[in-house]
């Protein structure tokens, strides 16, 4: 995915006049003179995109794009060889299948600068259609709005992104565990074996890759021509005609000459996606022939028409991702596709006739996976699959997981369905129908267990294991509910409030995500203080603000030093809106095995307060937000000031505050006091930083120094510290 723009966020409410939705018939000039470009330039890109397709070898063109799609190409200038998303491999295998350029007997010789070309015009013609598909959306659609228009297009653009909803080894675990389900009951059907081989082409292809990209920056590492031409002979000598090779470099400057070796390089890509006979599984199962089911996943040359506005939105590519050339052998251009559809995949080979035990099963599936990651991530929590409760009007309720932890109950609800077609391109009357399916039937659930806690009542109830729980609300500082799918809805569950102001969230909605993006914050946050701490800072945004991204890209926010404090407390409620789409590029490196797993960047000795704070016996969850909440330049101000504080005592100051607008930490020194006096001392002084500075939130860090004579800070922090969370409404 490209790099977008940084997070923006606005504070400024409306003026007066603004605070009206205008009427959409206001923006008719604007979306006039949109459609009007739109009609003009749609045409001219397309005919110069099968301008190229036909003068160049289509497969090979689509191969180069496929490759540069998924390795960085080292050793050019990236101003030549741009990078490319995972749609646009599948817009180039769309439109090669149609048979643009099938019939060019006398290919153009490849240059990297047509295939740039490609590139850039590619990304004009997408943009292109959703210009168009702004016009088209009022007639559409009945009484639009600019909210309806913002979801829905944000959906569309999700829906032709096709972001891939987790990590492959996270969605290749969901696979194994779901064949392996549903092999024990249908083994007639070899749902594993399909599966299982489609992994291992894709593996296989994956590995020709990184292979060949080794090779050639090998090949690129080269400091003269000669040395440029020797290398390049030597290892792909074998594959290549060396007197030619010879004849091309011929005169050529170094960097050119690297940037024409890397386009004969190129030309042997197509082996590098090609799945021939000797490539399928040698280990044959009974009534499944690999070969038969290949060519049901595949199309020849030749068999699309051309319908762009079919292959952005409903590419039949997603369907069959293979490109056949032969009986028994195919081109898998995008290995990623796989990844993307494997739930369309499955269902595909399970039939309509088991869909209905397909989805039983899927539902057991997710509602155990998503305890497991709950169970590892909260080792210290108390957790009831199946919590079964009753109240006075009705007979008994259920919900999916509630989790305890501290004072913090998260109520979590699974839903295995799936958006429809119609809804992932946007119509809004499907995505009202199915975002009230998926998010709204969890919601209902969940908010059905908190009004019951809210109304002061005692919660009784027992799980699916037998294990009693008694819930009650004077016990509990926070509740959280989360929705938690198989199907990777992007943005649309990341703010309640913009769905509410598209009408699509009449029935309410708590927090969603998929699987495979909570299974990712489980790996990126795996302490229990920064899991928990995430899933309020969710909650918070969810409720208070209107943001524009996906569960990766706020994930990225979170752990952005600079952004933390603004997401806790008052200041959120300030905010307008959060644009945080393309944040998870940052995230993107660690996913595909290139960098180390990211972390928030704190200080050594903030670690050590975390840990301090970890170790109360109530209230820690609030405790450690508000460190986690902590910019890194608090962090060294604290340290600086509380040492220097230490190293004067007790000539100076028994005490300081660091302090916002939402949170505040003091620092005390004291000697000789008794609990009673200390326990007086840190109220009063919480509650005059309350007066002072409004903060809602106040931890105090007190230090008892006549039992500890070190000026060490870490040491005395380590040995003396007593740590009180303290917050307004506290006050008697």
């Amino acid at each position: 995915m490209s790099k977008r723009n940084r997070s923006k966020t606005s504070s400024s409410g409306p003026s007066p006049d603004e605070s009206k939705e205008p009427a959409f018939e206001d923006f008719d000039d604007v979306f006039a003179a949109i459609s009007l470009d739109a009609a003009r330039s749609f045409p001219q890109i397309l005919a110069s995109i099968k301008e190229i397709l036909a003068n160049h070898n289509p497969l090979e063109l689509l191969c180069v794009t496929a490759y540069y799609s998924t390795v960085s190409p080292e050793g050019s200038d990236p101003e030549q060889i741009p990078f490319v998303s995972q749609s646009n491999i599948e817009l180039v295998q769309a439109l090669v299948l149609t048979g643009l350029g099938s019939n060019n007997v006398n290919p153009k010789p490849f240059d990297v600068r047509d295939f740039a070309l490609l590139a850039s015009l590619l990304l004009s013609l997408k943009a292109t259609f959703s210009h168009r598909a702004l016009s088209n959306f009022r007639e559409g659609n009945a009484s639009p709005s600019r909210a309806q228009l913002t979801i829905s297009e944000s959906v569309r653009g999700h829906t032709a992104a096709v972001r891939n909803s987790g990590t492959p080894e996270q969605i290749q675990e969901t696979v194994i565990h779901l064949c392996r389900l549903f092999d024990e009951k249908f083994p007639e059907i070899h749902l594993g074996s399909s599966m299982a081989l489609l992994w291992q082409l894709k593996n296989l292809v994956k590995q020709r890759i990184l292979e060949h990209g080794r090779r050639v920056r090998l090949v690129l590492r080269s400091n003269s021509v000669n040395q440029l031409l020797e290398s390049f002979c030597k290892i792909f000598g074998q594959t290549l005609n060396f007197d030619d090779c010879h004849r091309e470099l011929n005169g050529l400057k170094l960097r050119d000459a690297k940037l024409r070796v890397r386009a004969i390089c190129d030309l042997s890509l197509t082996k590098v996606f090609m799945i021939g006979p000797d490539d399928l599984s040698s280990e044959r199962v009974e009534n499944f022939d690999p070969a038969v089911f290949l060519n049901s996943w595949s199309y020849s040359i030749n068999t699309l028409k051309l319908d762009y506005q079919q292959f952005i939105v409903r590419n039949p590519v997603w369907q069959r991702p293979l490109v056949r050339l032969a009986p028994e052998t195919f081109l898998l251009p995008c290995i990623g596709i796989v990844d993307s559809f494997y739930l369309e995949y499955m269902e595909s080979i399970v039939g309509p006739k088991r869909s209905q035990a397909f989805s039983d099963l899927k539902a057991a599936y997710l509602e155990d996976a998503v305890a497991s990651v709950f169970r590892a991530r909260l080792r210290c929590a108390e957790l009831w699959q199946g919590f079964r409760w009753s109240n006075d009007a009705a007979d008994g309720w259920e919900n999916d997981l509630c989790v305890l932890l501290d004072r913090t109950l998260i109520i979590v609800e699974s839903k295995s369905g799936k958006f429809t077609q119609l809804a992932k391109e946007g119509r809004t009357e499907r995505l009202e129908r199915d975002a009230g399916r998926l998010m709204g039937a969890s919601t209902s659930q969940s908010s059905r267990l908190v009004n019951e806690l809210e109304s002061g009542r005692l919660v009784k109830g027992v799980d699916r294991d037998g294990r009693q729980a008694v819930l009650e609300l004077g016990l509990l500082d926070h509740i959280i509910v989360l929705n938690v799918t198989l199907e990777h809805l992007g943005g649309l569950g990341a703010s309640n409030t913009s769905l509410k102001d598209a009408h699509l969230a009449q029935f309410g909605s708590a927090p969603t995500m998929c699987l495979h993006e909570l299974q990712s914050v489980g790996v990126i946050l795996q302490e229990d203080f920064e899991f928990v701490d995430y899933l309020r800072v969710r909650d918070r945004l969810h409720k208070r603000v209107q943001y524009f991204g996906d569960e990766l890209d706020l994930l990225a926010l979170y752990l952005d030093p600079d952004y933390t404090l603004s997401l806790r407390g008052r200041s959120v409620e300030s905010e307008d809106f959060v644009y945080a789409y393309g944040q998870s590029n940052a995230l993107n490196k660690y996913f595909v095995g290139y960098a180390p797993r990211p972390v928030a960047k704190r200080t050594g000795f903030w670690g050590l307060l975390l840990n301090r704070a970890r170790q109360m016996k109530g209230n820690w969850v609030d405790s450690t937000g508000i460190l986690l909440s902590t910019p890194i330049k608090w962090q060294r101000e604290f340290e600086v000031r509380a040492s220097k504080l230490l190293a004067a005592w007790p000539k100076a100051g028994a005490h300081f505050t660091l302090r916002d607008s939402a949170v505040a930490i003091c620092f005390l020194l004291h000697a000789s006091m008794t609990k009673a006096e200390r326990s007086s001392k840190i109220r009063q002084l919480s509650q005059s930083t309350q007066t002072s500075c409004g903060a809602n939130e106040v931890l105090v860090f007190s230090i008892d120094l006549s039992t500890n004579a070190s000026k060490d800070l870490r040491s005395v922090i380590k040995n003396a510290a007593t740590i009180s969370y303290w917050r307004s409404e506290m006050a008697p």
